[in-house]
């Protein structure tokens, strides 16, 4: 049985060949082949028309959505937010850093009011 996340996903990837016939990449050029633009137009094209179950047909889609160049689906692809995300974030959680954020901006430092 599977234990991390790469290996619940190559066990994945093996058991879409097994139960369907066609490996990832064929499934893959089935989906570009469609010429659907969005994930879950995807995912259902491939539930509807060829029968897959959702787990193989959201990872087909996510496969098929990707680069070519990307790393595939469990490779050591570390996703990082952008900056900009980050901070949308930390003002939501924490309003008062804007305030901070906005005298740090300003010139001020801590030293200043003592």
């Amino acid at each position: 049985m599977p234990k991390s996340p790469e290996e619940m996903l190559d066990s994945m990837i093996k058991n879409l060949e097994e139960k369907t016939g066609k490996n990832l990449e064929a499934w893959v050029k089935v989906a570009r082949a469609s010429n659907l633009a969005k994930h879950g137009q995807i995912v259902g094209f491939l539930k509807s028309d060829h029968g897959l179950g959702h787990g193989y047909a959201n990872l087909v889609a996510l496969n098929a959505l990707k680069a070519d160049d990307a790393p595939a689906a469990g490779g050591n692809m570390l996703m990082i937010p952008h900056p900009a995300w980050f901070r949308a974030v930390s003002l939501a959680l924490f309003p008062s850093f804007a305030y901070a954020g906005a005298r740090i901006a300003a010139g001020w430092s801590a030293g200043a009011d003592l």
